[in-house]
């Protein structure tokens, strides 16, 4: 058997589980409005976890099981998941691979697109959207593949991150948008201030303080900073703009206008940051002395900009 659903098109966005869950969203008819509003209404604007490091697995690097369970559940989105962190070489992945398997193609039998951890060689969150039983694989899409190869029943869940994991959405009710955006500017302030997370990611703040420390004593991958900085440049975009249509949207929000100016700021000083490293296109293999000191400075204000913006938060939201 062979099926495929060819209306499910990926959002453009650097940060890639937002962009799958979008595009799946939009093609099963559970969500309708705009990049922007999905990623602030599930929160995903706010995410800002980095390395000691400045590792790019820190874009990656959180609980995925609560947490898009959480995203999801903020826009009323009822999801299922298939989590299997060991690897290949635990003795029941096999198992684990024969129940996704069995639960992809119910989904896409039921023109549902599936969520996938590395689908192909770029270890970023992808969809499949096909099976085909005579070849025995899967049709997937990823972040930056133009057309990529389908990938082996038998290889789901191997990559070079072996993780096992998968999405599935089954159905959604009806979340008033007033109350979307308040769960989200909820979980923001949280955010800022959790500070950090497990084996040396920090998190809001805490994010800032590792990639401060980082450029001070010289201690980050180059390819994670060029990486990091252009997946959260993308973030603080949509962060800036979501906080504006929701000043916008209704009186109730009217505490937010003074928010707007700061997160607009941090914005355009990401966009200079990526200006200096820049993620692709670039030979350099370090910073000279002029680059990371600009970088630093960069940081600092928008460390001082994100802080005014969540003081306000911080001071009419009760968390």
């Amino acid at each position: 058997m062979k099926k495929i659903i060819n209306d499910c098109k990926l959002e453009k966005t650097m940060f890639s589980y937002i962009g799958s869950t979008g595009a799946i969203l939009k093609s099963i008819g559970m969500w309708k409005e705009d990049l922007t509003q999905l990623m602030g209404d599930t929160g995903a604007v706010f995410h800002f976890i980095i390395h000691e490091t400045v590792c790019p697995s820190s874009v990656t690097v959180y609980d995925w099981n609560k947490n898009h369970q959480r995203m999801m559940d903020r826009i009323g989105v009822c999801t299922k998941q298939i989590v299997k962190m060991e690897g290949p070489s635990d003795k029941t992945y096999v198992l684990y691979q024969q129940e996704a398997l069995k639960m992809i193609k119910e989904s896409i039998n039921d023109s549902k697109p599936v969520l996938i951890w590395a689908p192909t060689d770029v270890l970023e969150f992808g969809i499949i959207t096909g099976y085909d039983d005579s070849d025995q694989v899967f049709i997937v899409m990823d972040c930056i593949s133009g057309d990529p190869d389908p990938i082996l029943y038998t290889n789901i869940g191997i990559s070079e991150v072996p993780i096992l994991y998968n999405q599935f959405f089954v159905s959604s009710t009806l979340i008033p948008k007033e109350e979307r955006i308040k769960h989200s500017l909820q979980y923001g302030i949280q955010c800022w201030n959790r500070e950090s997370s497990d084996r040396g990611y920090g998190i809001g703040k805490g994010a800032y303080k590792n990639l401060i420390n980082a450029l001070t004593n010289k201690n980050y991958d180059l390819f994670g900073l060029a990486y990091i900085i252009a997946v959260y440049q993308d973030v603080k975009n949509h962060l800036a703009s979501y906080i504006s249509s929701s000043a916008s949207y209704s009186s109730s929000f009217d505490y937010l206008n003074p928010v707007i100016p700061h997160l607009t700021h941090t914005a355009h000083l990401f966009k200079s940051m990526t200006e200096i490293v820049p993620f692709q296109n670039s030979d350099s293999s370090t910073l000279n002395p002029e680059q990371l000191h600009t970088l630093k400075s960069l940081v600092h204000e928008a460390y001082d900009s994100d802080s005014a913006a969540m003081d306000i938060l911080a001071k009419n939201i009760n968390v």
